[in-house]
């Protein structure tokens, strides 16, 4: 696993979230995108994706845009840091609740999801 599946498995795990590492959807072009993972209960209708590949970036926002998803792209976090839950807490926070399950105690309010 990349650093970042390890880490945002790790904030899932602390946080009772649901992740799917990696995921992948094949596009209407055949061609099949890969994500370093899939957070269903995060972000739009069909959950938030994160992805440190910046080459899918096309093809990981076309399936954001028609497929109904969030998106984040973001650099593979190196492996002398520490690891922040805070941070994820914010982060995920920011991408808002999607779950028709009750929203976590953790989750902070944003001006978005006010």
């Amino acid at each position: 696993m990349t650093n970042c599946q390890v880490e945002l498995e790790r904030a899932c795990r602390e946080l009772g979230l649901k992740i799917i590492i990696p995921f992948e959807l094949e596009l209407e072009s055949g061609k099949v995108v890969r994500a370093e993972a899939l957070l269903p209960e995060l972000g739009y209708l069909n959950g938030h994706l994160v992805s440190t590949n910046w080459e899918y970036v096309k093809w990981i926002s076309e399936i954001a845009l028609t497929k109904n998803y969030g998106l984040s792209i973001y650099g593979e976090p190196r492996n002398d840091n520490s690891f922040d839950l805070q941070s994820y807490i914010e982060m995920f926070s920011d991408w808002g609740w999607n779950s028709d399950e009750k929203k976590p105690s953790w989750m902070i309010e944003t001006e978005d999801s006010e």
